[in-house]
């Protein structure tokens, strides 16, 4: 019966977190649902090997959770659009940060991106993922990640440009 609560209480408080994170890597209402149920019954089935002196919880969590959308993304076989590499614009790219916006604004800017860019943008950004490692996980080359990476790069580029007045104004 402890158990019980202890799981309902700690589904409760990751729930936000980990539907956030599952928000960034598929769009659909039904598979988001299908994988916050599986990352609780990963979680909650290997809670035992959880070690607090290997790091936080929540980094533990966080690794559950993009690994499992990693493989439902796989196992789905979806089809990745991601832009064709022999038209990437070679310009560089100006420094860019998300620092400045909360949380919430920088998830409301990258839901706007097109997903072959918002995926590679995430992992290597946000999980520290390498181009190696982003093109095993999605099935891509690591040429085509760097690539969609440095196109990631130009929409935000883009983006700001484009929303000065509703940033500067608050909006994101």
């Amino acid at each position: 019966m402890k158990n019980q609560q202890a799981f309902k209480a700690m589904y409760e408080a990751c729930l936000p977190y980990v539907f956030t994170i599952v928000k960034g890597y598929t769009d659909n209402p039904d598979s988001q649902k299908d994988l916050v149920q599986e990352i609780f019954a990963k979680l909650f089935l290997n809670i035992q090997s959880y070690d607090a002196q290997r790091g936080e919880f929540k980094f533990w969590l966080r690794k559950i959770a993009v690994n499992q959308c990693l493989m439902f993304l796989r196992d789905k076989k979806k089809q990745w659009d991601f832009a064709d590499v022999d038209n990437l614009n070679n310009a560089p790219h100006e420094y860019m940060s998300l620092g400045h916006l909360d949380p919430n604004a920088s998830e409301q800017v990258l839901a706007q991106m097109p997903n072959g860019y918002r995926r590679v943008f995430k992992l290597v950004v946000f999980e520290g993922y390498t181009h190696d490692e982003v093109g095993q996980a999605l099935g891509i080359s690591s040429e085509t990640s760097r690539s969609q990476l440095a196109r990631s790069k130009e929409w935000l580029r883009q983006f700001f440009i484009n929303n000065k007045t509703l940033i500067k104004n608050g909006f994101y």
